[in-house]
């Protein structure tokens, strides 16, 4: 070919090097969205209901309350749900995990997550949160505790979500 002064050994090496970095580019794509999709709660069905801890029945959860906040800068709203929780059972709690379960208007799931409920440390002049394992619950104590849920769906009724204990680690 005239003017084509590229040696075949040299567009060889050339065309490696691209097909190299687009397979490199579409794995770095695959993984960064399978990052994201574990990442971020989807919508639950009813298949996805957790089923209550053995220990659940021996935990009370009351003043339930919701407040929602919003980041500006990413247009992203978190929903806190704070309420009081009480060990009415005979072992110390170290650990809990919650379900939350979000109903639509028509009663059916349109949200679930699991997560560790963590407990408020203190109100002023923030609120912190602990772990449970920081400052474990005797049987007979109550204390407040804080969740924070990221991406409820508009679907959502506005209603407190159901929130149900799935694990339990006692002492």
């Amino acid at each position: 070919m005239i003017g084509d002064e590229t040696k075949p050994e040299q567009r060889s090496t050339v065309e490696k090097i691209g097909i190299a970095l687009a397979v490199v580019a579409i794995v770095a794509t695959l993984a960064i969205m399978l990052v994201v999709r574990r990442n971020h709660a989807t919508p639950a069905g009813p298949e996805q209901v957790r089923a209550l801890d053995a220990y659940a029945s021996n935990l009370a959860i009351s003043n339930v309350t919701m407040s929602e906040a919003e980041a500006v800068r990413i247009s992203a709203k978190s929903l806190y749900v704070d309420g009081t929780l009480e060990n009415k059972g005979d072992k110390t709690l170290t650990g809990v995990s919650v379900q939350a379960v979000f109903h639509g208007a028509d009663g059916g799931v349109v949200f679930a997550e699991t997560t560790p409920l963590r407990l408020v440390r203190q109100r002023e002049p923030y609120v912190d949160l602990q772990e449970i394992s920081a400052a474990p619950i005797a049987p007979g104590q109550l204390r407040e505790f804080r969740l924070i849920f990221e991406g409820v769906p508009e679907s959502w009724n506005g209603q407190p979500p159901e929130i149900r204990v799935v694990r339990t680690v006692l002492k």
